[in-house]
């Protein structure tokens, strides 16, 4: 079984950038025809819809979140003389990055499905439905279920209990 190459800290820091971009134009475009469809909106009707243009800010609010997530997990850091030290976390290895990078394009898919219709920003409701999915299956839930060992139980004691449970 051959082993993996490890990325270099160059490689993993021009990923990381790569990375950076390609999500921040994904942002940019969803939100500038979301942007486009308020303003068009607008002018078509005379009126302002206030609800539309609460959750353009909401989008954008989520689209930052994201992308600063992002870059705090892969800052690098340079030298003195402008060499890099450390590439920062590797942004397609990263598990927290990819929950990251999962929200900005469910985020980015629902601002372009709202042209069709408004409730679609119903859909919102499965980013926090999954994280409490995940909290319940990983923390909560095992919690509830773990046994409870008695403080100041022994090894040996153990054995010896299970000796007496064995002979009868």
């Amino acid at each position: 079984m051959p082993k993996e190459r490890r990325k270099s800290q160059k490689e993993i820091y021009q990923g990381n950038q790569s990375t950076l971009s390609f999500y921040l134009y994904i942002s940019i475009i969803a939100t500038g025809i979301q942007f486009s469809y308020v303003v068009i909106l607008t002018l078509w009707s005379g009126t302002i819809s206030w609800l539309s243009l609460f959750w353009l800010l909401f989008a954008i609010a989520n689209h930052g979140c994201g992308q600063k997530m992002l870059r705090y997990i892969s800052r690098a850091e340079f030298g003195e003389k402008n060499e890099l030290v450390d590439a920062g976390s590797d942004l397609e290895d990263s598990w927290i990055s990819e929950y990251s990078k999962d929200v900005i394009l469910f985020v980015s898919i629902i601002q372009i499905l709202t042209i069709i219709s408004n409730y679609v920003w119903l859909l919102w409701l499965i980013i926090p439905g999954f994280a409490f999915y995940k909290l319940w299956i990983f923390i909560i839930w095992p919690w509830f279920t773990a046994g409870s060992e008695p403080i100041g139980e022994s090894k040996k004691s153990k054995k010896m209990k299970a000796k007496m449970t064995k002979i009868r």
